[in-house]
């Protein structure tokens, strides 16, 4: 039995990018409408800590608005096929930011940013203090002498900043019960 949606890289086709300042608020209203802007936690069996990173992400039916973050950011497109006989969704296209340039995103588009400038401050916020806390370095050292285990506080910042996130992701009351705000 085949997967009843299946996601694979894909080229995307080319699109002329407006003037920069242009082209940053166009992403901006994109990114408020249909991105991601999160921080990520990751639990593995052969690491002592959780591992956590900054997740930034556009998905859209329409390949050509994934297509200009590709051609500004890097980063490799998906698309997803949904393969069943009664389709629930239409094929979709994904833009996964490279971990390399996801503070140069947000820093360039988050005063354009409406709904989801918090979340963007909040990512900054983790990326500038990453590496601000002295590092555990007990008797599990990191995969081939990768980096040491994180702290009970650099846990607990990041913990917190994810959750912060995650608050500001979750529907209210109103919202849940249909009001009007």
């Amino acid at each position: 039995m085949s997967p009843k949606r299946q996601t694979r890289p894909v080229i995307l086709p080319y699109v002329p990018l407006f003037p920069d300042r242009d082209e940053l608020v166009w992403q901006a209203a994109l990114m408020d409408g249909e991105g991601t802007i999160t921080i990520l936690r990751q639990e593995r069996t052969d690491r002592a800590s959780p591992a956590f990173r900054a997740y930034v992400s556009v998905t859209n039916t329409n390949p050509l608005l994934v297509a200009p973050f590709v051609q500004k950011w890097g980063g490799n497109p998906y698309k997803t096929v949904d393969k069943r006989k009664h389709k629930k969704w239409s094929d979709s296209y994904h833009w996964y930011c490279p971990d390399s340039v996801v503070a140069n995103l947000l820093g360039a588009i988050r005063w354009f940013l409406r709904a989801k400038r918090e979340n963007a401050e909040l990512v900054l916020e983790f990326l500038r203090t990453k590496k601000s806390f002295k590092r555990h370095h007990g008797s599990i050292p990191g995969r081939l002498g990768g980096s040491a285990p994180l702290g009970a506080a650099e846990i607990a910042h990041r913990e917190s900043l994810k959750r912060r996130i995650q608050l500001l992701n979750a529907k209210s009351r109103v919202a849940r019960t249909g009001g009007a705000l």
